[in-house]
């Protein structure tokens, strides 16, 4: 809910761009389509080859590498920075969860 939560917060965003590696919840989809209705903005969504983003991070898991969620948060920013450039976008505003995805050691 936090990218959700974090676009109703703007006063006048323009869009949603969501980005995914094939492990989205139905409450997650859910929550992105309850503000892109409420805000009336586009949705941009980009996913992931799951083949290939698979074959990533079981490589990941294998080289037991403490974070395996490297390869998405890649994907993420490559997408919302190479987005940004391609629409002139000069201002990005971001949530995270970090009761949800913060790292623990």
């Amino acid at each position: 809910m936090s990218a959700a939560y974090r676009a109703c917060s703007r006063e006048a965003p323009l869009g949603l761009l969501t980005g995914g590696n094939s492990w989205n919840s139905e409450i997650a989809t859910s929550n992105i389509q309850k503000a892109v209705k409420k805000l009336g903005v586009e949705l941009h969504t980009v996913v992931a080859d799951w083949e290939e983003f698979k074959d990533l991070q079981l490589a990941f898991l294998k080289a037991f590498v403490p974070d395996a969620e490297i390869p998405t948060d890649y994907a993420i920013y490559s997408v919302l920075f190479n987005t940004a450039v391609k629409e002139k976008i000069r201002y990005i505003f971001e949530g995270h969860s970090f009761r949800a995805e913060a790292y623990c050691a």
